[in-house]
């Protein structure tokens, strides 16, 4: 490849800049979220009862995770307490072995 030549990209036959660009403009603005102030009466009412029940379920399944960690928390500190109990008890064995 020579220097002087200049350098040339693929080109795909099935790109067509001219339809790319009216996409573009076609579709530029961002959608972004729903504003709620566009709804009449009634899709106000429907978006604030699916809100209150998204979240309200969402509260229930923190809860029910919490409480799923507070069992195996107080389950692993019982373990520990009994493991603490074995080791001392071997410890205080062994050390009544020594001399």
């Amino acid at each position: 490849m020579d220097i002087n030549e200049p350098l040339q990209h693929y080109a795909s036959p099935y790109y067509d800049p001219v339809k790319a660009h009216e996409y573009y403009m076609r579709t530029r603005e961002l959608k972004g979220r729903r504003s709620t102030t566009k709804l009449n009466d009634e899709g106000k009412k429907v978006w604030a009862y699916t809100k209150n029940e998204i979240s309200g379920k969402k509260k229930e399944k923190v809860k029910e995770e919490q409480e799923k960690r507070k069992q195996k928390i107080a389950e692993l500190r019982a373990k520990a307490k009994v493991t603490r109990e074995q080791i001392s008890a071997k410890l205080k064995e062994l050390n009544a072995q020594l001399p």
